[in-house]
């Protein structure tokens, strides 16, 4: 057996559980607490962003597909459902302790900003749980409404999720299960996950992303950006009441 590669050390980061279990490495994004990681384990989460800022930068980037889940109350949804309007997609878990809440209330205060410009009820904001055997229906719902009232929380089967993870290329590593057979009874679980605000086109099209380094007021301006340039084109969404001038 080959021997694993030299260990150096980086700063990273994981989002872990409120029991104090071992914190693993993650995304050197993460920053939910400074941590001691291989630095292979942050090649592997470098290479993920690396693909996502390729194929936008090639064009048409293939990120995103159709994907068949339940909303936050119970009802069954697709991404055909958001047609006409953009939609602000996050992937996260109701578990996570920091970096998901902060990245609700980033969507939370975009909302915020658009709708001083007349443009909120153009975007429709999406929380897709990428942790389906912890998040329920209603725990979904519960989480999402402590953020905006305009958040929709889909959930699913995990076969449902995986696809859908993989369609938008989301990183997600699970530890602390011992096996899939089990992993309802062990709740002591952590995820892993890329940190990525994605804005879809009314067309279901992947238009660009936003990392956990642009801001609330930036991810705001880029996106009305792309509505306005949307009502110029008489695209989809384009029926709104914003200030185009």
């Amino acid at each position: 057996m080959a021997a694993p590669p030299p260990t150096r050390t980086i700063e990273a980061a994981s989002c872990s559980s409120t029991s104090g279990s071992p914190i693993v490495p993650i995304y050197a994004l993460l920053n939910c607490r400074r941590w001691q990681a291989p630095v292979w384990f942050d090649s592997r989460k470098r290479e993920q962003m690396d693909k996502i800022k390729e194929v936008k930068a090639v064009g048409t980037a293939s990120i995103g597909g159709p994907f068949s889940l339940g909303d936050h109350n119970g009802r069954p949804t697709t991404d055909s459902d958001y047609r006409g309007s953009f939609m602000l997609l996050y992937f996260g878990f109701t578990h996570c302790p920091d970096i998901c809440p902060a990245e609700l209330q980033k969507m939370a205060g975009i909302m915020n900003r658009l709708e001083k410009v007349g443009f909120h009820k153009l975007v429709q904001p999406v929380f897709i749980t990428i942790d389906p055997w912890r998040d329920s229906v209603s725990q979904v719902r519960d989480y999402v409404k402590e953020f905006h009232p305009s958040i929709i929380g889909l959930t699913g089967s995990p076969g449902a999720v995986t696809k859908v993870c993989k369609a938008y290329r989301v990183y997600v590593s699970k530890s602390g299960v011992v096996n899939e057979a089990k992993e309802k009874e062990d709740e002591d679980y952590l995820v892993d996950h890329s940190i990525i605000l994605y804005l879809m086109g009314p067309d279901g099209k992947f238009i660009e992303f936003y990392s956990k380094t642009v801001d609330e007021e930036q991810a705001a301006e880029k996106i009305i950006r792309q509505i306005r340039k949307a009502i110029a084109l008489g695209e989809g969404a384009a029926q709104g009441d914003g200030n185009t001038s």
